[in-house]
């Protein structure tokens, strides 16, 4: 009997079709989990954005409009007071308050800004769409998403990354525990 027909013989056509591929599957699993470093996509904005909000009863603000401006610099914040008076905040100034958790402002004002594509400057992911609750209305956040918000995501700077992963699973990886047991 020739080597093949005794292969044959013993691992039927079927048989080994099965182990080619158990085979082929379990090394692709091991290089992917054995991998120590994750790629993700980074995205910088290369504009700017000017959030116009409107203060609609005490303390209860909504987006009216946002609007690309060319530097990420001159993005600013300016909102309109139902006593009629009007503020201007900076990206800095936005930034600063986004940092402070204890003052009242930050609770209402803060909320509803970052709930827009001011949140991407603040810290928000990009992969967390605006929150179409913070806008005046429905046409608002469509024309908002479908004009500013196009041009924002369509001049990004995307670039990929890697980075090591965060956490080691799977062949090789060892495993500390937290607990401690005394005596």
């Amino acid at each position: 009997m020739t080597r093949t027909s005794q292969l044959e013989f013993f691992f039927p056509q079927r048989t080994r079709h099965a182990l080619l591929i158990t085979a082929v599957t379990l090394a692709l699993s091991l290089l992917v989990s054995c991998s120590d470093t994750v790629s993700e996509e980074q995205v910088e904005f290369t504009q700017g954005v000017i959030t116009f909000m409107e203060e609609v009863t005490p303390e209860q603000y909504k987006i009216v409009d946002e609007q690309i401006v060319d530097n990420k610099e001159d993005s600013k914040i300016i909102t309109q007071y139902i006593d009629g008076h009007r503020d201007t905040m900076t990206l800095y100034e936005a930034q600063v308050v986004n940092q402070d958790t204890t003052t009242q402002q930050r609770r209402y004002y803060h909320r509803t800004y970052y709930g827009g594509l001011m949140g991407y400057y603040l810290g928000r992911s990009h992969s967390v769409p605006p929150s179409p609750g913070v806008y005046q209305d429905p046409s608002t956040y469509n024309r908002v998403q479908n004009s500013t918000g196009s041009t924002l995501q369509r001049t990004a700077r995307r670039t990929m990354v890697s980075r090591p992963s965060k956490s080691s699973s799977g062949f090789g990886s060892s495993s500390k525990s937290s607990r401690s047991y005394g005596g």
